[in-house]
């Protein structure tokens, strides 16, 4: 087997929307499209106590992730028409859980939308290929505590392409 050099995954976003008792009402993948594709951001949790002497004591006490899928480029309507259905159900109060890497089924995060979105058509007019200048912004809910990133080289992936660690 050749030796991957990336970590946590490679395939696209997978999302799953549970009502409050926690019962699965959808599960929703996205693509990924353009240069960016999808972007996890550590945002550290800094407990920070100034000293009389002017010096700082700084206690990290985790970090939240924040995830930003772009399609700045370009999102065709079937998938354009996901992201309004994962806002939508957003809105209406039910959990998103996502898994960034729908390959790695141990890494998934209780998310909610840091920002609004925009969203543009192509050029085209009628003929559109599909919407632009949409870009995602989901930040974690749970305070997280370790990295753990996924060695690729390290995991088995099943006949069906999911990895177990």
């Amino acid at each position: 087997m050749a030796i991957k050099n990336y970590v946590d995954g490679w395939q696209n976003p997978k999302f799953i929307i549970r009502d409050s008792e926690g019962n699965e009402i959808e599960v929703i993948e996205l693509m990924l499209t353009g240069a960016e594709g999808l972007v996890r951001d550590m945002i550290p949790n800094i407990l920070i106590h100034p000293l009389a002497s002017g010096d700082i004591v700084a206690v990290p006490k985790g970090f939240h992730y924040t995830f930003t899928l772009s399609y700045q480029e370009y999102s065709p309507a079937d998938n354009t028409l996901k992201i309004g259905r994962i806002w939508d159900y957003w809105q209406d109060g039910h959990e998103i859980i996502l898994f960034p890497r729908k390959e790695i089924l141990s890494k998934y995060y209780s998310v909610y939308f840091l920002d609004g979105f925009s969203m543009g058509i192509m050029k085209g007019g009628e003929n559109a290929p599909g919407n632009r200048l949409i870009t995602l912004k989901l930040g974690t809910k749970k305070l997280q505590n370790k990295l753990e990133m996924v060695d690729p080289n390290n995991i088995n992936f099943t006949k069906y392409g999911f990895a177990y660690l």
